[in-house]
């Protein structure tokens, strides 16, 4: 019962992503880290098609990355249905974004939103033999 809640309600199908903030149907936003955690769900539970499909979609989210090699390490974790990195957000907006945008020049970011992409990439290449989650995984780090 509990996968076919986050299923119904935080795996959108249109981007193959894990969401937070609200449910499907209401303000979402679609997400790195949290794709990662679906992911290692629908590994657990046989889903493993979806799973290469997050796991496609974290690739193509890791290579938009516009500053996660420059000066600025800067690395988004939310995109929006279009596959566009979400990389700043109004003060009043009333979603959590405390692992949105990782700053790589300053201290105390949450570094485990990061971590947790690559343990599920590095294991889908396990899975799968697949280079691609490999490759992400290494660049993320």
């Amino acid at each position: 019962r509990a996968f076919e809640y986050v299923d119904r309600h935080w795996y959108n199908a249109a981007t193959h992503a894990g969401i937070l903030q609200e449910p499907l149907d209401m303000r979402y936003e679609n997400c790195i880290f949290t794709s990662a955690h679906l992911g290692f769900t629908m590994l657990h539970v046989g889903e493993h098609e979806r799973a290469r499909l997050i796991g496609d979609t974290i690739v193509k989210m890791v290579a938009k990355q516009p500053h996660m090699h420059s000066p600025a390490l800067t690395y988004y974790n939310r995109f929006d249905d279009n596959f566009v990195l979400l990389t700043s957000f109004s003060p009043d907006d009333p979603g959590v974004k405390l692992a949105a945008i990782v700053d790589g020049t300053k201290p105390d970011q949450c570094w485990w939103s990061l971590g947790y992409p690559v343990a599920f990439l590095a294991h889908l290449h396990s899975r799968t033999g697949e280079p691609s989650y490999l490759q992400t995984a290494e660049a993320i780090l």
